[in-house]
């Protein structure tokens, strides 16, 4: 603990802070993941609501954690495909 506190106080005095995590990184619960032949989406909870990302094959991010909205205004094709999952998972429900 002696050593945060003796590299966090040097870096606050020189105002320097340490690098923010990007937005997009996927953090929260997972909701549900469909992997299919070349990719696999996953949903995860978030303070902003459900959010959405695409790995290849290879577990190489394609698409960063992003919500409906933006899916749609940059990745409209997969956003199709989203809702259309989303509406068979509750078509099923009764």
């Amino acid at each position: 603990m002696k050593r945060i506190a003796l590299i966090a106080i040097p870096l606050l005095a020189w105002g320097c802070t340490p690098a923010r995590v990007a937005e997009t990184t996927p953090r929260g619960p997972v909701i549900v993941r469909v992997a299919g032949r070349e990719s696999t989406i996953t949903a995860r909870a978030s303070v902003n609501g459900p959010t959405y990302s695409v790995e290849d094959r290879s577990g190489q991010t394609v698409v960063p954690a992003m919500t409906i909205n933006q899916l749609q205004a940059r990745h409209p094709e997969i956003a199709r495909h989203v809702q259309s999952i989303t509406a068979s998972a509750y078509a099923g429900m009764d």
